[in-house]
């Protein structure tokens, strides 16, 4: 299977490049399969799967080609009335985020097909998704990773450590809906009714973060990711050699860290799927938690562990935090 989707991208580059110079008059021409899945019974609108199952595969199979408008044919059907491959749902939308991932191809325009619809021409590139509902997370080969990180890197003009503006970054989640004096309605012990819920931490946890890494000597940076541009997260995750967060759809920009980072994934882990990216991106990972999200003895030895590894890696100064 994957030599077919090899040899058919092959023929598609070559045909592409036989047409000369980029021209509007030249249409790339890609297809999902109608069997194809996302892990997890994922969504495309949904930041993980666009990040992870979706992007990498889809700009590796398009790095070659030289025409300036791209078209991928998507399944446009599934049950319960709507389907998994288009970018925005409701409030949820990944256009923003592929305007600029494949603007040197001139966007994506999808186009979705009906059952027993599938184009059939030979110039459409039938891309390698999984047939399966639950394909494994974070199992994509590691050339699409890897050629994902530098074309993203290329897009962000990023700049990887030694060039760092700071050691260690820490991502900021905490929870959108709290409010005070209402208790929040969890429909398992672990679990409450939200992403935004379940995997956030108090202001607590960030203070003490602040001031033991304040205590390392430690150039840091806290920050919240929800609201920041793509291309301002590429360039935030290129430059940490440390990244701190709790398990959650921001560590999936772990995917530009640079080669030696290390990732520290705290808390409740629902799957290993950034255990399994950080194997495949070329990161170190260890896994940190306290009783009651804190920051506590088992977080204090994890992160200064992993900030003295990866000053040996890439050789840094110490410096302050902000």
């Amino acid at each position: 299977l994957t030599l077919r989707h090899a040899l058919q991208a092959r023929a598609a580059h070559a045909r592409a490049l036989a047409a000369g110079a980029p021209s509007e008059a030249c249409e790339a021409r890609y297809m999902i399969p109608p069997d194809g899945r996302f892990s997890g019974h994922g969504k495309l609108w949904e930041y993980y799967h666009f990040l992870i199952d979706f992007a990498p595969r889809v700009v590796y199979y398009m790095q070659n080609q030289t025409c300036t408008r791209t078209v991928l044919y998507v399944p446009g059907w599934y049950r319960n009335g709507y389907f998994m491959f288009r970018l925005s749902r409701t409030d949820r939308t990944m256009k923003p985020l592929a305007d600029w991932l494949f603007s040197p191809w001139g966007g994506l325009r999808q186009v979705p097909y009906g059952p027993g619809k599938a184009p059939t021409s030979p110039d459409v590139v039938e891309l390698p998704f999984h047939p399966h509902s639950s394909p494994p997370w974070s199992n994509q080969p590691k050339e699409w990773l890897h050629t994902f990180r530098a074309h993203a890197w290329r897009l962000a003009k990023a700049q990887a450590p030694p060039a760092s503006a700071f050691e260690v970054l820490v991502v900021r989640r905490t929870n959108p809906n709290a409010v005070p004096g209402k208790p929040r309605q969890c429909f398992r012990p672990v679990y409450c009714n939200t992403g935004g819920a379940r995997r956030s931490l108090p202001p607590a946890f960030f203070a003490a973060a602040s001031a033991h890494l304040t205590r390392l000597n430690v150039s840091f940076s806290i920050v919240e990711l929800a609201g920041r541009t793509l291309e301002d997260q590429v360039r935030l995750f290129a430059q940490a050699t440390v990244v701190l967060g709790m398990h959650g759809a921001g560590l999936s920009n772990t995917v530009f860290s640079p080669p030696g980072a290390i990732l520290v994934e705290y808390g409740l882990r629902a799957n290993f799927c950034y255990q399994h990216l950080a194997a495949k991106m070329g990161l170190g990972y260890v896994h940190a938690q306290d009783g009651g999200k804190q920051y506590g003895a088992a977080t204090h030895k994890a992160v200064a562990k992993a900030v003295a590894t990866a000053r040996r890696t890439f050789r840094l100064r110490s410096g302050g935090g902000s």
